[in-house]
């Protein structure tokens, strides 16, 4: 969580010095992250899980004779912050954390490349293809069709600034026409 609240900043930081209207998404989302996490991580360190009560021991039975088998499964209690974030880190669950984060950074290094739409684009295709292990009809119809919704959405309707992406500042041509000042 303590790299997600500096990932967050660091957009915050990044996009302070863009055009208003092309930093207000960005920032919106970032302080909203912000605030999630921080409740989140209060949550998680300072509140008890949820207790289960014991099964109750039939009335004229020994107590003793209904205890667990199995010791593992006792609830000893609340967890201390240690170990729920041993726990919280456990391999089997750490992948698919690790492989979606994974997914979220090749969109932000397809965006810091080849512009926010474009990069778009990229991200589906490869994340719906390689990702989610869908065949490429599939691929390429919904990455195209999304990926114009958005165009038609956020370049066309809302006229949406576009933040500057690297291959913008090799192929400066392609900054010139209205309908692909993408990058």
């Amino acid at each position: 969580m303590i790299v997600l609240l500096a990932f967050f900043a660091l957009a915050l930081a990044t996009s302070a010095r863009w055009e208003f209207g092309a930093r207000i998404v960005p920032q919106i989302i970032s302080w909203a992250a912000i605030v999630f996490l921080v409740a989140m991580m209060a949550l998680t360190l300072f509140t008890a899980p949820v207790r289960q009560p014991a099964a109750a021991a039939p009335q004229g039975s020994d107590p003793l004779a209904f205890a667990p088998i199995n010791a593992e499964k006792v609830d000893t209690g609340p967890l201390r912050p240690a170990d729920r974030l041993q726990r919280n880190l456990a391999a089997p669950v750490l992948e698919p954390r690790a492989g979606y984060f994974g997914w979220c950074i090749a969109f932000f290094v397809f965006a810091g490349l080849f512009g926010l739409l474009p990069g778009l684009l990229l991200y589906l295709i490869f994340n719906i293809r390689y990702g989610g292990d869908e065949p490429w009809g599939t691929t390429l119809k919904v990455s195209v069709i999304t990926w114009i919704a958005c165009y038609l959405i956020f370049h066309v309707g809302l006229n949406v600034p576009w933040p500057q992406a690297l291959i913008g500042d090799f192929l400066p041509g392609l900054r010139s026409s209205g309908w692909l000042n993408l990058i």
